[in-house]
C-alpha cells in the first residue's frame, strides 16, 4: 500500500526513533527507540539482482526495478587472443511482464579496435666450429608470450652465400602452424599461439672453399598494427668457425714393364681430394738420378686444374675441390748402366691453413727390378788369310765387340775355340787350355764396338786349316744370341806371303798441298823373296812426285826416285 507500519513495545537498538534509513543493498530497515510506539515510513521502490554473479561466458539474467531504480553489471572478460578488427558489445534488456512505453532505449552497444600485442621471439644455435664442405646443423626456436596470438608472422634465415644444398623442418606445438619442411633457405608465414612454439632443424652444406666466421642470422616479422613488447629477441644470430680438411691421397703406377736399363721408364701419379673441404695441394716427384731428359704432362679432372707439362722434377701447387683429382705422367731415360731396383717416390701435401686428417695417404712410391737388356755381337776376321805356320810373325786375330743396346752388357766374355793346340802371344787373355782362350772384358755401352786384337804362334803345321770359333757372352738379357758366335777358318800354306799396305793418313786433300802416302811391302812367309817387282803410279792429279826407300832387317830396294814407283826389291822371310 505505499507505507510500512512497524510497532515496538520495547527499546529496540537504543536511542530515539529519530533517524531511519532504507540500505538498499541490504533491503534491511534499521529502526531505534524505546517504545512503545508505533512508526510509520513511506516505501521507496524495490530493486534486486537474480544473481549476484556468473561465470558463463553471456550474461542471460533477470532482474527486479523498482521506480527509478537501477541495477550495476560489471562484465569482465578476455578478448580471444586471436580476435582481429574491432570489438562490438551490445546488451538488450526487456520487461518480464507488461509493457514498456519507450523500448528504443532498450539496447546499447559499446565497440573499439583490437589491438594486437605478441611478445615474439626467435633463438638459434649451433655448432661452434665445422669444416668446409661438410653438413651444418641449426635448431631455431619461435616462441610467443603473448597476449596475442601472432598470426602470419614471417620466419626468415638470413643464409650467408657460404650455404647451399638447403634441408629444413618445422614442428608447431598444438595450435601453431607453419610449413612441414623445404630445401631452401626458410622464409615462410606461421602462426604461433600465445604459449606456443615452432621448433625448426635447419641444415645446409657449407662451401669447400670457405674458412672463417660463418655468420647466419634468422629474424621473425610481426604481422601488420602488431606491437611487441620486446622486440629485441626478434633477431637471433649464430657465429660457427668453419675450418678446411682435405683428406689428399696419392697412388703411383710405373706404366713401363719391365723397366730395362737403357730405355724410357714412365709412371702415373694420381692425386685425388677425398674432401670435404677444398685445400691448395703441393705436388711433387723426386725422380731417381739415374733418369736422365725427364718430363711431365698433366690433366686435371673434375675441377681440378694443373699445368699442362714441364721438364725435370714436377713441382706446383694447385687448387683442389673435393671430389675432384689430377693424373700427372712422369718419366726419363734409364741410365744403360742401372742396375738393381729403380725407386721413386710421389707425394702430394695439404698447404695451410687447410688441414689433411689422414696425412698416411699423402705419398706413394714404387720399386721395380732393372732389367739388363742388351745385344752384343761377335765379328771374327783373320786379316791374314792364308798364313804360313813358319812365319817369323805370329798369326793375328782381330775380335770385334759390339753391343745394340739398350743396356749395358756386364761381365762380357769372350770365349775362342781353336780346330787345334795354339800359342796365345798377346791379347790380354787367358788361355785355360791349349785350344781355348777366355778373355774377360769390361762392361760394354750401347752403341760401343770394341776391337780385342789377338795374336797366336805354336800353330799346327802347314798344309792345312786352322778353323777358331768364337762365343761372346754377357751375365745380363741377351735379346739376339744368334749375333753372338763368329768363327773364322784359315788356310795355312808355306811359302812367300806378301802383303801390302798403301795409306796416306788422310780423308782429303787440298789443292797445292803437299801429301806423303806411306807404301808398307812385308814378307809373312816362311820363303824369302829375293825378287820382288814393285810398282806404283802416279795419278796425273799428283805434280812432282818423290819417292824414297827404307829397308829393314836384310831386305834391299833403290833408295829413291822420281815419278812412279818401279823398283826390284829383296825381300826375305820377316
Amino acid at each position: 500500500d505505499g507505507s510500512l507500519e512497524f510497532w515496538f513495545t520495547q527499546p529496540i537498538g537504543g536511542g530515539l526513533p529519530a533517524t531511519q534509513l532504507q540500505n538498499a543493498p541490504t533491503q534491511h530497515l534499521l529502526v531505534g527507540g524505546d517504545g512503545p510506539d508505533l512508526l510509520r515510513f513511506d516505501e521507496l521502490a524495490l530493486s534486486r539482482c537474480a544473481a549476484a554473479e556468473g561465470t558463463a561466458d553471456e550474461l542471460v539474467t533477470t532482474v527486479d526495478l523498482g521506480v527509478n531504480g537501477r541495477s550495476d553489471y560489471d562484465f569482465t572478460a578476455t578478448v580471444h587472443p586471436s580476435a582481429r578488427g574491432t570489438l562490438e558489445n551490445t546488451v538488450t534488456v526487456a520487461p518480464g511482464s507488461g509493457a514498456d512505453p519507450d523500448p528504443g532505449n532498450n539496447s546499447s552497444t559499446v565497440s573499439g579496435p583490437i589491438t594486437v600485442v605478441s611478445d615474439i621471439g626467435v633463438t638459434k644455435t649451433g655448432p661452434a666450429d665445422a669444416v668446409a664442405g661438410t653438413v651444418i646443423t641449426y635448431s631455431i626456436v619461435v616462441t610467443n608470450a603473448g597476449p596475442s596470438d601472432a598470426l602470419g608472422i614471417r620466419v626468415a634465415d638470413l643464409a650467408p652465400a657460404e650455404l647451399s644444398g638447403f634441408d629444413w623442418t618445422c614442428t608447431p606445438t598444438l595450435g601453431s602452424t607453419c610449413p612441414a619442411s623445404g630445401t631452401t633457405a626458410p622464409d615462410f608465414t606461421a602462426d604461433v599461439l600465445v604459449g606456443g612454439q615452432l621448433d625448426i632443424t635447419l641444415q645446409a652444406l657449407i662451401d669447400p672453399a670457405f674458412i672463417g666466421d660463418l655468420i647466419n642470422v634468422v629474424l621473425l616479422t610481426p604481422e601488420a598494427g602488431a606491437t611487441d613488447p620486446t622486440p629485441g629477441d626478434q633477431r637471433a644470430e649464430w657465429i660457427t668457425t668453419v675450418r678446411a680438411e682435405a683428406d689428399v691421397s696419392t697412388t703411383k703406377d710405373t706404366l713401363t714393364d719391365p723397366v730395362v736399363a737403357g730405355l724410357p721408364v714412365s709412371y702415373l701419379v694420381a692425386v685425388f681430394n677425398g674432401g670435404p673441404s677444398q685445400a691448395d695441394v703441393r705436388v711433387t716427384d723426386t725422380l731417381p738420378a739415374v733418369l736422365t731428359a725427364t718430363g711431365w704432362t698433366c690433366i686435371g679432372f673434375d675441377g681440378a686444374t694443373c699445368p699442362g707439362s714441364g721438364s725435370g722434377n714436377p713441382d706446383f701447387t694447385i687448387t683442389m675441390p673435393p671430389g675432384s683429382s689430377i693424373e700427372l705422367t712422369v718419366g726419363g731415360d734409364l741410365a744403360p748402366d742401372a742396375t738393381g731396383s729403380l725407386v721413386n717416390t710421389a707425394s702430394a701435401s695439404v698447404q695451410a691453413p687447410a688441414t689433411d686428417p689422414v696425412p698416411g695417404n699423402d705419398g706413394a712410391s714404387v720399386t721395380d727390378p732393372i732389367v739388363i737388356r742388351s745385344d752384343i755381337a761377335l765379328a771374327l776376321d783373320d786379316p791374314l788369310d792364308p798364313f804360313d805356320p813358319g812365319s817369323p810373325f805370329d798369326f793375328p786375330l782381330v775380335a770385334t765387340l759390339s753391343n745394340a743396346g739398350p743396356s749395358v752388357a756386364p761381365d762380357v766374355v769372350l770365349d775362342l775355340d781353336a780346330s787345334a793346340n795354339v800359342t796365345l802371344a798377346s791379347g790380354g787373355c787367358v788361355q785355360p787350355t791349349g785350344d781355348t782362350v777366355t778373355c774377360q772384358q769390361a762392361p760394354l755401352a750401347p752403341g760401343e764396338v770394341r776391337t780385342v786384337a789377338l795374336a797366336f804362334t805354336g800353330l799346327p803345321p802347314a798344309p792345312g786349316t786352322l778353323v777358331i770359333d768364337g762365343l761372346v757372352s754377357t751375365s745380363g738379357e741377351d735379346l739376339n744370341l744368334a749375333d753372338n758366335a763368329a768363327s773364322t777358318s784359315t788356310e795355312l800354306l808355306s811359302g812367300v806371303d806378301l802383303v801390302v799396305e798403301l795409306d796416306n793418313g788422310r780423308t782429303w786433300l787440298s789443292p797445292d798441298e803437299i801429301a806423303t802416302w806411306t807404301l808398307d811391302i812385308r814378307n809373312y812367309g816362311s820363303v824369302d823373296a829375293p825378287v820382288v817387282d814393285v810398282s806404283a803410279g802416279v795419278p796425273v792429279e799428283l805434280l812432282g812426285a818423290t819417292w824414297t826407300c827404307v829397308a829393314d832387317g836384310s831386305a834391299a830396294c833403290a833408295a829413291s826416285g822420281n815419278g812412279s814407283i818401279t823398283d826390284t826389291a829383296d825381300i826375305p822371310s820377316g
